[in-house]
């Protein structure tokens, strides 16, 4: 009977050993998944962005061609609001994105 409880008691040790490095493993993997999302979800929000500043610039640019090609000053009615959406998408990026626009208004001084 001495054997048998002993075999018992291993079993019973070995398994919750077992559970516990089960619980360890799953608990840090749901970690990594999450930090994972959130990086993922911030590059979501960062090419967001960037296509934002994209259109804007875009937009600006092709207001300045139209003028240069007619010399017509209406030609020039989108570029101010194309600069402005480039400026919100870089605003959008955060503090990075701050510093970036200050860079562009100093840029544009």
């Amino acid at each position: 009977m001495d054997f048998e409880q002993r075999a018992a008691r291993v079993g019973i040790v070995a398994t919750l050993t077992l559970l516990s490095t089960l619980g360890v493993v799953t608990y840090r993997a749901s970690v990594e998944q999450e930090a994972a999302a959130h990086i993922v979800a911030h590059t979501h929000k960062v090419i967001e962005a960037l296509q934002r500043v994209v259109g804007g610039v875009a937009e600006a640019e092709s207001s300045v061609r139209a003028y240069a090609i007619s010399r017509r000053q209406n030609t020039m009615r989108d570029f101010e609001p194309g600069i402005d959406l480039a400026k919100q998408g870089l605003a959008a990026r955060g503090a990075n994105g701050l510093l970036q626009t200050r860079r562009l208004l100093d840029a544009e001084a």
